[in-house]
């Protein structure tokens, strides 16, 4: 179950999810908003199934800007909305094995519905949150649900002691068929960059003040300063309604890398966009995993990463990237200089984190992670159903 009306890193990896496991007999369903939303017409195209939820609209503790919090009333407005969303739900589910919530914001939803309906849930974590009350409210809906997915350590490690019991780690994966080393269309490397012939840095995601967009181009900035001829690209498109920071990005990438730089809006054709560049960049402030890191290195594109999050999990510094201290321009200069240097340095990482993203990190991987999981469950749901039919027979 997702609440996104527009596409998102987390949709992508259900989606990947859904299409492996269809080929081992298992249906994944996504339930989410009515209507014609982006969401619903992209996962409909690769012929999936999509359960159409009259939801109310609602948010968290905190507002989408993530400073501060919102008001008491916005709070406990919440609860009817809760409410509701959950008497659509439990209509819903009765018609599937699992409840697999795959969004923050519907994980208490997934958990009560899923009870009230006497099916087994599983909470799919791929955030960060603050601590504090939304901390809290994250780790009881794992510890009431039968069990709960974290796409990483850092993830993992924010529940409290009896949610950690129920979890487990499953990395993300990556779809080594789509994205895989392949020649650069030359097409497509002058339209991210003004000069081909430059070295080409790439930023591809949502352009949010936690992702370090700012940092970046400051670095690439300085290096040009000193006389390195590097190019960046921004793909993406803010996920918040943020125009000022969009905005102050531009006048920044204006006055550091000025007919240096360009900004392209989210685009389809991601594995031929990080085939064309030379260095992918993940500089986020708390990336919970960092899966266009994965698939950059799944093309055989070396990657400068931010010492945060899952992103500690599988870039590995002078093994399988480079790595810098989070939200630090100078380390982050210095990261950026080593790299675009040393071509050999590019080759050797490259190389070894091609390798492990194909031995270890693969989707079929995660996958078989997530049939065994379900599997679990439905047995553990039918023992359940079990021990209570010889109990009501007054036998136990």
């Amino acid at each position: 179950m997702t609440l996104s009306e527009n596409v998102g890193g987390t949709d992508h990896s259900f989606r990947n999810l859904a299409l492996v496991l269809a080929s081992e007999g298992i249906q994944l369903s996504l339930a989410g908003p009515s209507g014609d939303t982006p969401t619903r017409r992209w996962w409909t195209e690769s012929n999936l199934e999509y359960v159409p939820l009259e939801i109310p609209k609602r948010v968290g503790l905190r507002p989408t800007s993530g400073e501060g919090f919102n008001s008491k009333y916005d709070f406990f407005s919440q609860v009817p909305k809760s409410m509701r969303a959950v008497k659509a739900l439990i209509g819903k589910v009765r018609s599937f094995d699992v409840v697999h919530s795959n969004d923050l914001m519907t994980h208490v939803d997934v958990v009560l519905a899923a009870r009230l309906a006497g099916r087994p849930s599983l909470l799919e974590l791929h955030d960060i949150v603050p601590p504090g009350g939304g901390r809290l409210v994250m780790s009881s809906a794992v510890s009431t649900a039968n069990a709960a997915v974290a796409v990483s350590e850092a993830v993992f490690e924010q529940l409290g002691p009896l949610a950690r019991r129920k979890t487990r780690v499953v990395h993300q994966g990556v779809d080594s068929v789509r994205f895989s080393p392949g020649v650069a269309d030359p097409s497509i490397r002058a339209e991210l960059s003004a000069d081909p012939r430059a070295l080409l840095v790439a930023v591809v995601g949502r352009l949010d003040r936690e992702k370090g967009i700012g940092e970046l181009i400051e670095a690439l900035g300085s290096l040009r300063r000193s006389g390195v001829d590097v190019h960046l690209a921004v793909v993406g498109a803010p996920a918040k309604n943020d125009a000022a920071f969009v905005d102050a990005l531009h006048t920044l990438a204006r006055a550091s890398m000025p007919g240096a730089h360009r900004f392209l809006s989210p685009r389809n054709d991601i594995p031929s966009i990080l085939r064309a560049v030379d260095v992918l960049a993940c500089p986020s402030h708390d990336e919970p995993f960092g899966l266009i890191a994965l698939e950059a290195q799944a093309s055989g594109v070396p990657v400068i990463a931010s010492d945060s999050g899952g992103l500690r999990d599988f870039v590995h510094d002078n093994r399988t990237g480079v790595v810098f201290r989070t939200g630090d321009v100078d380390s982050l200069t210095v990261a950026a200089q080593r790299l675009l240097g040393d071509p050999a340095l590019c080759t050797r990482i490259a190389a070894e984190a091609l390798g492990r993203s194909r031995d270890d990190l693969s989707i079929e991987r995660r996958a078989d992670s997530f049939a065994t999981t379900y599997r679990a469950l439905l047995r553990d749901a039918g023992r359940r159903r079990r021990i209570s039919r010889f109990d009501s027979n007054g036998q136990g």
